[in-house]
């Protein structure tokens, strides 16, 4: 029984798991850490500085981990709003819309500015929802992959909801150090 213990638990403890990370630069803290693979999608939604129009950009995840922009859909074509830059980009006016797509574009990370006057979210594959605006107000923020071990990412997040349940002061008591 041991023998097949000990081997289960290091392959769990090495077997890598590939997240979406969104950290907070000023103060180092992880605000978002989201499990994905290959074929996930996830968008970044905000409403744009000058125009007051909102924004919408696509991005899905390649079988390298990387972050591909795929599309991005506004309703405005002011100051500091994108324009096909690339012979594979396709622009096409919809309705009151104008949409890039086919854009194909690699991103090692996404750095980005979040203002609370202007409703910063994530989307993750349209299934969960995070209101970067509502959440850290004014902050600039980046979103990129990142692999661990299975094990460390577990441990993490169960500390991360035993300290939301309990609270940090009545758990550091239970733990060394």
């Amino acid at each position: 029984m041991l023998s097949t213990l000990i081997p289960a638990l290091l392959f769990w403890f090495v077997l890598p798991i590939h997240t979406l990370t969104v950290t907070d630069l000023s103060t180092g803290d992880v605000i978002i850490r989201c499990p994905i693979a290959p074929g996930d999608t996830f968008k970044s939604v905000y409403i744009h500085s000058l125009e007051l129009t909102p924004v919408w950009e696509y991005f899905q995840i390649d079988a390298r981990y990387d972050i591909i922009l795929t599309d991005t859909l506004y309703e405005s074509t002011g100051a500091g709003l994108p324009i096909p830059i690339d012979g594979q980009d396709t622009f096409r006016k919809e309705g009151r819309q104008f949409h890039i797509f086919n854009i194909q574009r690699r991103l090692p990370a996404i750095v980005l500015r979040v203002n609370s006057a202007y409703d910063n979210c994530i989307m993750l594959n349209d299934t969960l929802s995070f209101n970067l605006s509502d959440t850290l107000g004014n902050a600039v923020v980046r979103i990129e992959t990142n692999a661990e071990p299975l094990g460390v990412f577990t441990f993490r997040t169960l500390y991360r909801d035993l300290v939301h349940h309990f609270g940090d002061h009545r758990l550091k008591r239970w733990l060394p150090g």
